[in-house]
């Protein structure tokens, strides 16, 4: 029976952002995903940003590690980030395989050597489209059953600018030249992705609601009456029969609207590593 840390990277301040909305918990939402696929798997969950963490288990001990997303900025010379980072660069070292999402891909990046920055597009929030494999990605293992060319539900800032020796890019798109990345750095690899495999849209409505007043004054809409009006849209398409308009209108695919989809890569990622 395989072992896994989820390593819950937001600091204490932004876990109390996604409550205040309703959302649930990074960590939470990671082990909700690992039950699905493997039932049986044994996980704890770390808040690693926090002042006073201290691992549950010696890192050893585990089989592989989860790394969550974060409010949190990989070139903020902050402890939060500088003590993940040496964190992943301990697991490198070790030989204990990682996965994650969005932040985890800056962080990933980071601790084996490259690069990230502030997007020039901005905010990506929400559904990101035209996702493309690489010619590594249409043939790695990872992207089995996934067709170049599709969606997926994104909420970040930042962006890989270079990326480390070992670095096998797979994905990309228009907004993000590293939309996932294979590294192979010292004794171990770190598979993670730009976009939120464990995210659905009660999640991105939550995240909204607690954000609504910061993105309103960063003119990502264009007033309340728009944000109010895409998260309405957002709780539609969480229903089980989501309306074909609205469907139409984010230009959705059964890649982002049904679960087991949304989690291809994280479930091909567990068979590879015979997890």
């Amino acid at each position: 029976m395989a072992r896994f840390l989820i390593l819950d990277a937001y600091a204490p301040r932004g876990r109390k952002w996604l409550v205040s909305g309703g959302a649930p918990l990074a960590g939470k939402m990671y082990r909700d995903m690992l039950l699905r696929h493997r039932p049986k798997a044994e996980s704890d969950i770390f808040y690693v940003a926090d002042a006073d963490a201290q691992l549950p288990q010696p890192l050893e001990s585990y089989d592989a590690l989860l790394w969550t997303g974060s409010s949190l900025t990989i070139y903020d010379e902050v402890p939060e980030v500088a003590q993940q980072i040496e964190l992943a660069r301990r697991a490198y070292h070790m030989g204990v395989p990682a996965y994650g999402s969005c932040w985890a891909l800056h962080l990933a990046v980071v601790a084996a050597g490259g690069d990230c920055q502030r997007s020039p597009h901005g905010l990506t929030f929400g559904p990101t489209y035209d996702i493309t494999l690489t010619p590594d990605g249409h043939a790695h293992p990872v992207f089995q059953n996934r067709a170049s060319g599709f969606e997926a539900l994104a909420s970040h800032y930042d962006i890989v600018k270079t990326l480390p020796s070992g670095a096998t890019p797979l994905a990309q798109s228009p907004r993000s030249a590293v939309q996932a990345v294979f590294i192979e750095h010292q004794k171990s690899s770190f598979f993670a992705t730009q976009y939120h495999p464990e995210l659905d849209f009660s999640v991105l409505s939550g995240m909204l609601q607690s954000r609504v007043d910061t993105l309103l004054e960063q003119g990502f809409y264009a007033d309340r009456q728009a944000a109010e009006r895409q998260l309405a849209e957002f709780s539609q398409l969480q229903a089980p029969s989501p309306p074909e308009a609205l469907i139409a209108k984010y230009r959705l695919t059964e890649h982002v609207l049904q679960t087991d989809q949304r989690h291809n890569e994280f479930r091909n990622w567990l068979t590879l590593m015979g997890l």
